[in-house]
C-alpha cells in the first residue's frame, strides 16, 4: 500500500484521491462516483486502465481482476486529441469482472452481473446476467 502511494506521487501517473496500484492507470478519476466503497481492486489488481472521462459509477461490492479495461470515452475520428461524448459507464452491485476484460462506453451492468475473461462488453446487460466471449452474450 505504501509502495503505491510512493510509486504514484514519484511518476505523477495517478492522482486519484485512493489508492490506485502503481502497475495500473487511472484517467480522469474525479469523474468517478462510488455508491458503496472504494473498490479494493484499485489498489491490488495489476496492469488495469480505467478511463473516466465521461464518468464511471461503481455500486457496491463491485471487484475485478488483473488486466481489465473500463473505457468511457471514444478518441474523435477527426481530431484524436479529443474524446466523444457519451453516456458513462454504470456497474451495479455485487459485479464480478474476470481477467483481461474491457467494458466500452455507455455500458450499464445490473447487478451481481459475471463478466468473463478476456470479454469485450460492447452492450448493456441486466442483473444477474452471465456474459462471456467478443462480443460479450450471456451464457449463462
Amino acid at each position: 500500500m505504501i509502495l503505491n502511494r510512493l510509486l504514484n506521487k514519484i511518476t505523477g501517473i495517478n492522482k486519484a484521491n485512493f489508492e490506485v496500484n502503481f502497475l495500473s492507470r487511472v484517467v480522469s478519476p474525479e469523474n468517478i462516483i462510488f455508491e458503496g466503497d472504494i473498490p479494493h481492486s484499485f489498489a491490488n489488481k495489476r496492469g488495469c486502465f480505467i478511463q473516466a472521462k465521461n464518468g464511471i459509477i461503481f455500486g457496491k461490492d463491485v471487484i475485478w481482476a488483473d488486466n481489465v479495461a473500463i473505457i468511457s470515452a471514444n478518441h474523435n475520428k477527426k481530431d484524436h486529441s479529443r474524446y466523444d461524448k457519451d453516456r458513462y459507464i454504470s456497474i451495479g452491485d455485487n459485479v464480478w469482472i474476470g481477467f483481461g476484460a474491457v467494458i466500452l462506453p455507455g455500458v450499464s451492468l445490473g447487478n451481481n452481473v459475471i463478466v468473463g475473461a478476456n470479454a469485450v462488453v460492447t452492450k448493456s446487460f441486466p442483473k444477474g446476467s452471465v456474459i462471456a466471449g467478443n462480443p460479450a452474450k450471456v451464457i449463462k
